[in-house]
Parts: C-alpha cells; structure tokens; sequence
C-alpha cells in the first residue's frame, strides 16, 4: 500500500495575506502524492515513478539538512512510495537503492537510545529491503534485514499487550519462511510458517470470521509451499486443501 505524504503546510490565506513559499510546495507534493497514488493503482507505474521523483524533491526542498540533519519522516516515505511504485515496475535494483535510503533515515530518526523497541515504520522499511532482495535472488542478504525487522517487531508487539499477536508480527514470521526457502532452508522456515499460521488463527478466529479469513487461507498454502519443498507432498496437500476451501 502506497502512504500518501502530509506536508505540514505553513497557515495560509489569513488576513488575505498570499500563500508562502512553503505553503506553495507543500501544496505541490499533496497534489503529486495523489496523482502518484491513482496512478500506482491504476498500474500506470512508469507515470507513478516520474510523479514520486518530483514529490521527492520537493520533499527535500521542504526539510533540507540544515534544519534537518537527520532527515524527515516525509523524505523517508517519499524514498518508500518510489521504491514501490519502483518494484512493480519491475526495476528492483533502482527500488532497492530507495528502500535503503528509507532505512538509513530511519536508522537516524528511531535509534535505540530513544526507541529501544524500534518504530512500527521502521520494521516495514526493513522488511521491504528483505523483499526487493529477495526479488533479486540475493535471499542470503535478505535474512539480514527479515531478522531484524522480525526481532523489532516482536519488542513493538509483545504478547504480553499483544495476547493474540498482530499482524505486522505474522507478516514478519511470513517474510522470514519466504527467505529460509530461497536459501534453500525450507526445515527452518517450516517454524516460521507455523507461527504464522497459529497467529492468524488467533487474530481471526471462527467465531469472528465464520467463511474464514483471507490471511488465514494464504497462511495456510504457505504451510503447503514449505512443506511441499521439504519433499512431504501428502502433508502439503491437506494443507492445499484446507486453504482452498476456505477461499471457496
């Protein structure tokens, strides 16, 4: 999902005086945020990507170094929405450049000292440095970034505020099995896969989602996935199965 940018725009057209400079290029990028938006959706990427890229300046006119040294919350999103727009484009390697210019922002906005359990934007950027890699066929740098943004999650949702789980912290466990196959690793991301599932379970029970939930039937042809790598075809079927009928 692609985060729109809000500019904080300085108050404008107040006692008739006119727009200031800032006000004029926040304006700007809410503008090119939205057309980016449609456009991604519309899977027009390559006009998405241009969109990003002038929304990204502007960004950078609007919060530059001198009093922002550590960057903006608004720059790091704008390096994220090209990065995706980027990926479905199917330039990863350009995409990949972007969502490290996102993490290396937030690596400077939320640092341990300040944040010891990380930050919930933070996790996501690592774990969209873990796909892009991934979609590379490099899975061995990609656990680096899946490892961390799983281990943050867990400090941010714990199971003692979180006695079901969450569903950043299933997806964590997800982009984790996902990477361990491509290393050609599938026992150890069979665990992984099992976390994931028992979360969903949790966090859409029957008794909420009577037809069953959507992440619960992905969930489960993942367990099929893994378990159809580890040579177990008669296991993965049941789980095939179950996530079909369910989808049904």
């Amino acid at each position: 999902m692609v985060v729109i940018l809000v500019a904080a725009a300085s108050a404008c057209g107040q006692d008739s005086k006119p727009p200031s400079e800032e006000a004029k290029l926040a304006d700007q990028l809410n503008a090119l945020a939205a057309e980016a938006v449609r456009a991604h959706q519309a899977r027009k990427y390559a006009d998405a990507v241009d969109q990003w890229r002038q929304a990204l300046e502007i960004v950078q006119k609007l919060y530059p170094p001198i009093t922002h040294p550590k960057g903006h919350v608004n720059i790091a999103r704008a390096w994220s929405n090209l990065a995706k727009s980027l990926s479905a484009w199917g330039q990863h390697e350009e995409a990949l450049r972007a969502h490290q210019q996102t993490v290396a922002i937030f690596r400077k906005l939320y640092p341990p000292a300040d944040y010891p359990a990380g930050h919930a934007e933070f996790a996501a950027a690592l774990s969209n440095v873990a796909n892009t890699l991934h979609a590379l066929g490099r899975p061995e740098q990609a656990l680096e970034y899946s490892q961390e943004s799983l281990e943050m999650r867990r400090k941010l949702y714990p199971a003692a505020k979180f006695a079901n789980g969450h569903s950043e912290l299933a997806a964590g466990f997800n982009s984790m099995g996902f990477t361990l196959v491509a290393m050609g690793e599938a026992d150890r991301a069979l665990e992984y896969f099992e976390q994931n599932l028992a979360m969903c379970q949790k966090l859409y029970p029957p008794s909420k989602s009577p037809d069953g939930n959507s992440q619960v039937a992905i969930a489960l042809g993942n367990m099929g996935f893994v378990l159809r790598a580890m040579g177990q075809p008669e296991r993965a079927l049941e789980y095939f199965k179950r996530s079909v009928e369910m989808r049904r």
